[in-house]
């Protein structure tokens, strides 16, 4: 049984015998392959595309100018510094969050510090409102935009 659907706008996950195999849309160039996903991974994958349409609608070179946030998951310089932080050294640029793999891992590093569980709520509210997102009455609108696409 395969389940398809489209994550961004050049790369789609497919989901064929518990792999998850992300691949460009057009060129079907293969970038990895989630074998086998536990549970937990299954749930960021799941965050993630909703993340992604509430972001950017699946736009792969959006940029908001007023907060210089990029790529598909809007990555904004603060969130680099956040991770770079995180990991204890500069493992990526702002410019490296263009590449949707690439913002998928930093998203990825991010989830797993704050949002070990990753929980919906938690991770959503913190990826629009940073480590304290959880404590911000702001970044409610933002998970119930979350919810919708979760529920699709």
């Amino acid at each position: 049984m395969k389940k398809i659907s489209l994550m961004f706008l050049l790369l789609v996950s497919i989901e064929i015998q518990n792999n998850i195999v992300f691949s460009h849309f057009y060129t079907g160039k293969t970038e990895f392959v989630l074998t086998n996903p536990n549970k937990d991974e299954k749930k960021l994958i799941s965050l993630w595309r909703s993340v992604v349409k509430v972001e950017s609608n699946n736009g792969r070179y959006l940029f908001n100018e007023i907060e210089n946030a990029i790529g598909v998951s809007q990555i904004r310089p603060i969130m680099i510094e956040e991770v770079n932080q995180i990991l204890g050294y500069n493992k990526y640029s702002h410019e490296q969050a263009w590449d949707s793999i690439t913002s998928f891992n930093i998203f990825k590093d991010f989830q797993k510090h704050f949002n070990p569980d990753f929980d919906l709520e938690r991770g959503s509210r913190m990826w629009n409102g940073g480590r304290l997102g959880m404590n911000k009455e702001s970044t409610l609108s933002y998970y119930e935009k979350i919810l919708i696409y979760e529920n699709i």
